[in-house]
């Protein structure tokens, strides 16, 4: 069954360290589980990727994934990218469309 949580807060407060610590010990629990998807801002995906790699200590993972919306946007539309061009580079995935959209994203890849 597909989870969906938001952590909100201010900035030190340990919203990604809960949440590294929360994937790390599911991937460590079940191994070959359901996706794992943290969604950060576009400037921070390589640091928190590094941050699970290295917190994973070279076990590996198969299932856990950090992504920004723009990525996270591009993989749910797999090959409609000359669509996505034609609509204008993401534009239009704004307010409601984009909220039904990550919905329909949520359901298909979510688990």
């Amino acid at each position: 069954m597909a989870k969906l949580e938001f952590i909100l807060g201010r900035a030190g407060t340990g919203k990604t360290e809960s949440c590294l610590r929360a994937m790390c010990d599911e991937m460590e629990r079940e191994p070959l589980g359901n996706l794992l998807l943290l969604v950060v801002p576009e400037h921070m995906t390589y640091q928190v990727e590094r941050a699970l790699v290295s917190r994973m200590r070279g076990r590996g993972m198969m299932r856990g994934f950090v992504s920004g919306f723009r990525r996270l946007a591009w993989r749910g539309w797999g090959n409609k990218q000359p669509a996505l061009r034609k609509w204008g580079r993401l534009g239009g995935l704004s307010g409601r469309s984009g909220r039904i959209y990550l919905a329909v994203f949520w359901q298909h890849y979510g688990g």
